[in-house]
């Protein structure tokens, strides 16, 4: 069949024509002749029609787990699909920091505690050296149900696990003071760096929450650590970011966004141009 569309980028119901950097990125690709448009992941389309297709805004597909993955499959079976089915699968279960962690990856320290297993999450709070914690679903986005708790009062916690997976980790207290390092990397190639602070009295720094987030020059340690983790990747990536805290003194990853992460183009728009070439590389011909 003949392909009519370039890039095909990919979002959710809510936002069924992209939320703003989605359209700011497919109105730039537009103009520079990279035909675009954009459909819900869960749409009856044909997949076929375009060159390439890229996760922007699937920010529902935390939901229907089972069902997104499924659909990457097929989709990759009908057209580039970008970030790869298989590195979606890996990145969709937040278990994927321990596997970082054996491969060399400072993490702040992270225990999966199995769905249903309340023993199991109050053994492994008790056994963080930290007065602190903080406990949320192993697959979640946007910071949806994280809670910060004191030791003590696990017990709050015991709904979490009745649902899913659970990540507990130490709270993490530098965040309230220089907030969290995010690294873009277009193509494995470092592009730029912002800063994300959290609201007067919140530990989560997502917008949602009020959290603020600004442009950067990025401090060498952190950009070392941002590069030794997108090494660590085990596929190539058309993107990928990175967001790290320091945790006693040292750069540690907190999580590593493969899926539907927001690039901060507003706040970075020459990476409009770094992603125009990596997308032109991609619908180069063999």
């Amino acid at each position: 069949m003949t392909r009519t569309l370039d890039v095909r980028f990919v979002s959710c119901f809510k936002y069924p024509e992209g939320d703003p950097e989605t359209r700011d990125l497919a109105a730039y690709l537009n103009r520079n002749d990279v035909v675009t448009d954009v459909q819900v992941w869960n749409a009856d389309v044909d997949w076929m029609e375009s060159r390439l297709c890229v996760i922007r805004s699937a920010w529902d597909y935390h939901r229907h787990l089972d069902r997104f993955l499924a659909w990457t499959e097929i989709v990759s079976t009908r057209t580039q699909l970008w970030n790869p089915a298989p590195l979606i699968r890996w990145n969709a279960h937040k278990r994927y920091l321990l596997d970082l962690e054996r491969a060399g990856i400072p993490i702040v320290p992270t225990h999966v505690v199995r769905c249903g297993d309340r023993a199991g999450l109050a053994g492994t709070v008790a056994a963080f050296d930290t007065d602190e914690v903080v406990v949320k679903h192993a697959v979640s986005l946007d910071g949806e149900g994280m809670q910060r708790m004191r030791r003590s009062a696990v017990g709050v916690a015991s709904r979490l696990v009745d649902e899913a997976d659970v990540l507990v980790q130490p709270y993490v207290a530098s965040v309230a003071q220089e907030g969290e390092i995010s690294a873009l990397f277009i193509d494995g190639t470092f592009a730029h760096a912002v800063r994300k602070r959290a609201a007067t009295g919140e530990f989560r720094v997502q917008e949602r929450y009020g959290g603020t987030t600004n442009r950067i020059d990025i401090e060498p340690a952190f950009l070392a650590l941002a590069e030794r983790v997108v090494r660590a990747i085990p596929q190539a990536t058309l993107y990928a970011r990175v967001d790290m805290v320091r945790w006693r003194d040292e750069p540690c990853l907190g999580e590593l966004e493969l899926i539907e992460p927001s690039f901060y183009l507003r706040a970075c728009r020459g990476t409009q141009v770094t992603f125009l070439e990596a997308i032109g590389r991609l619908l180069a011909p063999p």
